[in-house]
């Protein structure tokens, strides 16, 4: 079925993804080429093998996701993209020879090149909900995909072709405007807006813009959202245009994070900046700082303009930062994680309840950074947060896992007392993954909903038994 950017931007959960969603994919890397996927879900204990057409030739440096498709970055720079072809996600208008699924949409089901960049060599994917950027070697941005909320850049919608919902959507790739001189280093996407990263260490951000999500408020608080364009649909504020962040300026941000309603920054110095939706605490900052924060129309914090946080351990010095739907991760430089946000269903890994709060809605939370304890004393190298669980990558290859189980998506042996999969593994637990096969850190990568990895394999190593 077709899949559009929501209309309902609470930052409330969503139901459960049914038993009609597809399973999770992992690409598999053996001997310098791709030649094997890994699926998960569906109950299974173990990730499922099955070959990959079209990608046996490349080595992939990165993988991306979004809802019910799938982008590939190879080494040389080229884009690989599968799954639904609608509304431009593939980055190529869908033809009439493709397979349609139940609803007679069609879908791309191996990975075709996406071309479209100029001869330029790509060296980034990132991906939202329906949307896609890539980053070029030069520090330029392309996009394609949905382009309701000025995802897109300033780009002319007026010509786009539209949905069946009347919606705007751009089916090749189209450069982003907005950055003047400045060279993009790194890039991020939530549902309905982006981040990026110059080489200078400055934030931009466009597209959603309605309680805090761009981070774009003045020093004194006002938003000055009656300025920008309002999306017809929802009757929210949005800015097409790459805007910088001052709230930040002095500081040398190197990596972002978004999820749907809030984003992370981390910089050089390993300081972490946080703005956007602080319900159930994802933003770290404690519950006094919460409880003076503006309030949408449900009653719900958020935090309109960047705020250092100042709530970690001494001694930390934050590397890298995840975002989940409703919680955070962040790393340091020691190889230790800290999480906070929402507690419910094990996603933070935290199994000491003593130490959570409750917010308003009676549900368990953390406000403040927790440190992640496990791994067996390993050190971890990247993390990752997704709406119902985590990863972590450790030294050596190892990937572990926690948050919700349900239909075998954290793929861990974990059982109660009565040899039942339980719904959620509250502390981080080893993935099943087949014995010498070693994870690339820059190949960990989650969407908000499944999770994705590039998985390296020094030597060949049989199948897992079918169950």
């Amino acid at each position: 079925s077709k899949l559009t950017a929501p209309r309902d931007f609470s930052p409330h959960p969503p139901s459960r993804r049914g038993a009609e969603t597809p399973p999770d994919m992992i690409a598999l890397q053996h001997a310098a080429t791709v030649d094997e996927v890994y699926t998960v879900g569906n109950t299974r204990s173990l990730p499922r093998v099955f070959d990959i057409e079209g990608l046996q030739e490349q080595t992939l440096s990165q993988v991306a996701c979004g809802e019910d498709f799938s982008l590939a970055l190879t080494d040389n720079g080229e884009v690989y993209a599968w799954g639904d072809a609608n509304y431009g996600k593939l980055a190529a208008p869908a033809s009439a020879d493709m397979p349609t699924d139940d609803d007679n949409l069609p879908y791309q089901p191996l990975p075709v090149r996406v071309h479209g960049f100029g001869g330029c060599r790509l060296v980034q994917l990132a991906c939202g909900s329906n949307h896609s950027l890539a980053l070029t070697e030069g520090g330029r941005v392309w996009a394609w995909g949905g382009a309701i909320f000025g995802r897109l850049g300033p780009a002319d919608i007026s010509n786009m072709p539209l949905d069946e919902d009347g919606d705007p959507y751009q089916p090749t790739p189209v450069n982003v405007d907005g950055f003047g001189s400045d060279r993009v280093s790194y890039i991020a996407c939530g549902n309905i807006h982006n981040l990026a990263v110059t080489r200078a260490g400055t934030v931009y951000a466009w597209g959603g813009a309605h309680y805090g999500l761009l981070g774009i408020a003045a020093a004194d608080g006002s938003e000055g959202l009656s300025t920008l364009p309002v999306d017809e649909g929802s009757g929210q504020p949005y800015q097409p245009k790459p805007t910088r962040l001052d709230a930040m300026a002095g500081e040398k941000v190197v990596q972002v994070a978004c999820g749907s309603a809030h984003n992370l920054a981390v910089t050089a110095e390993g300081r972490v900046w946080a703005w956007g939706g602080a319900k159930y605490g994802r933003l770290g900052v404690g519950m006094r700082t919460l409880a003076a924060m503006p309030t949408d129309e449900d009653g719900d914090p958020y935090q309109p303009r960047p705020i250092k946080l100042d709530t970690f351990p001494a001694g930390w010095h934050i590397v890298q930062v995840a975002c989940g739907e409703w919680h955070s991760l962040c790393l340091s430089d020691e190889g230790a994680i800290c999480a906070f946000g929402s507690a419910v269903r094990g996603r933070l890994g935290l199994n000491n309840p003593a130490v959570f709060q409750r917010n308003d809605d009676g549900e368990p939370c953390m406000p403040t950074p927790e440190r992640v304890v496990g791994f067996e004393g390993k050190k971890v190298v990247s993390i990752s947060a997704s709406a119902y669980f985590s990863l972590a990558l450790t030294e050596g290859g190892d990937v572990w896992a926690w948050g919700q189980a349900a239909a075998g998506w954290l793929s861990v042996s974990c059982t109660n007392v009565v040899g039942t999969v339980p719904d959620f593994q509250p502390t981080p637990a080893h993935l099943n993954l087949a014995p010498r096969t070693h994870v690339m850190p820059a190949a960990l990568r989650l969407t908000q909903d499944a999770p994705l990895l590039v998985i390296v394999s020094k030597e060949r190593w049989q199948t897992p038994a079918a169950e």
